[in-house]
């Protein structure tokens, strides 16, 4: 191997390096405002169905931020409130990422997500999406 080709590949992992860190920074600003967010909604009274969206996007970022025993609750919570409000798309959506939460729990999840998805007419990107992790 000659020393250019050692250079750029230490140059890449170095790029590579500070890209990571910019994106774990967007998601946990991100994260904050969502938390704003949820806290504000609390404080108002909102409808258990908005809740539930802020609370699976918080799951899924936390999830992007590999902190998947924080983004189980948040999903199981939402994935609830989403079944007894017939939101059957979006409570495949949680089971989509509490899969991905890496959780003991989380093929069972996956498991319950691909089951909405043939039981009910849900976005075929979604099913795909749940078909994928099989």
């Amino acid at each position: 191997m000659n020393k250019f080709a050692m250079v750029d590949r230490l140059t890449d992992t170095a790029a590579d390096s500070i890209g990571n860190q910019a994106e774990e920074a967007a998601l946990e600003s991100h994260l904050l405002a969502l938390q704003e967010q949820h806290d504000q909604l609390d404080r108002m009274g909102a409808g258990a169905k908005d809740i539930a969206e802020l609370r699976l996007q918080m799951a899924r970022t936390l999830v992007g931020l590999g902190r998947g025993d924080e983004a189980w609750p948040l999903g199981r919570e939402a994935f609830d409130a989403f079944i007894d409000n017939d939101e059957f798309e979006s409570a495949a959506d949680c089971c989509e990422v509490l899969f991905r939460a890496e959780q003991p729990d989380s093929l069972c999840a996956l498991a319950q997500g691909i089951w909405l998805a043939v039981s009910y007419a849900i976005d075929p990107g979604l099913s795909i999406e749940l078909l994928n992790h099989v």
